[in-house]
């Protein structure tokens, strides 16, 4: 029998999502009871002062912390589960929180965002997938309805690509799309592994493969809060591919398996993060990803240098 690989899923939750864990809880849960590896998950619950001004909030950070155990209790079936409220005073973000998950026994980490929507199956999807793909060193995604411009049609569903049309300015009218509906795009058409000829991600439902995340496209250790990891990530990886460097890395796509936003949807518009955000006073912060750009470039070319040297594949 074939060693039992580990799956390392992780979640950022700002108290404005909060709900939405309910829903992506109970669908994770329901999808790791299809599965045979080992899959751990890692929810961090940001209450940072540094970005809520607590004292002038309708809410306090025990309400949102009762929240997060309480739903949390729907992943007890994961092999293992940790539940981290960060509730200190730093600038606390995502980025802190990919480091955090980084561990050797791991051979995947999977990126989630809370407010995605998608079947319970894609847990199983991956399981099956990572064994189908020949090569040590890939990202794998899901597909998605429409978004903003074409750029992201390469990860688009042929029929969205087909029906949306593209405005005058290059963009599209993604929010008129039913959300709900395109999920079940899988009980037309077949769910397919497809390699893609490039990148394109973004962090919402990925899959990484060990080496990518831990060495290819790693977190700089001076970067923390919120900044373009996913920039920077596929324009290393986007390099890699077009430059033909000795160690060959790639994307596939679950090629009509399609997650969405509840956010962006003629469902709600976003109401439920409105709720919560209009009773939280946040305070006037610098924004991290404007800092970040101004070293971007050199992170990337020093990456670059450093994986092409073979120190990281040999």
């Amino acid at each position: 029998m074939s060693q039992s690989k580990v799956f390392q899923l992780y979640t950022h939750v700002m108290p404005w999502e909060i709900d939405y864990c309910l829903l992506l809880f109970n669908t994770l849960s329901s999808g790791k009871l299809l599965t045979k590896n080992k899959f751990k998950i890692r929810v961090t619950l940001n209450l940072s002062s540094y970005i809520i001004d607590w004292d002038n909030s309708k809410l306090d950070k025990e309400y949102f912390i009762e929240k997060i155990h309480y739903y949390g209790k729907l992943l007890d079936v994961f092999d293992e589960v940790v539940i981290h409220v960060y509730d200190g005073n730093e600038n606390y973000g995502h980025l802190d929180l990919q480091k955090a998950v980084v561990h050797e026994e791991n051979d995947y980490y999977v990126a989630i965002c809370p407010d995605q929507l998608f079947d319970k199956s894609i847990l199983q999807l991956f399981e099956q997938s990572v064994n189908m793909i020949n090569e040590p060193h890939f990202v794998l995604t899901p597909e998605i309805p429409k978004l903003w411009d074409p750029s992201w049609d390469i990860i688009s569903n042929d029929y969205y690509n087909k029906t949306i049309p593209v405005s005058s300015n290059n963009t599209y009218d993604y929010m008129g799309i039913n959300r709900y509906e395109a999920l079940h795009i899988t009980d037309t058409f077949s769910v397919d592994l497809e390699k893609l000829s490039t990148f394109k991600f973004a962090g919402w439902l990925d899959l990484y493969s060990k080496r990518v995340y831990e060495n290819f496209v790693p977190v700089p250790n001076d970067w923390n809060g919120y900044g373009q990891w996913d920039l920077y990530a596929l324009t290393i990886l986007k390099t890699m591919k077009r430059m033909n460097f000795p160690v060959s890395v790639s994307q596939y796509k679950l090629k009509n398996f399609i997650t969405t936003s509840i956010e962006n949807s003629n469902w709600n518009g976003g109401e439920n993060r409105s709720i919560y955000k209009n009773r939280l006073k946040l305070n006037n912060i610098p924004d991290n990803r404007e800092h970040y750009q101004t070293t971007l470039d050199n992170k990337i070319d020093s990456q670059l240098d450093i994986i092409f040297k073979g120190t990281l594949y040999e």
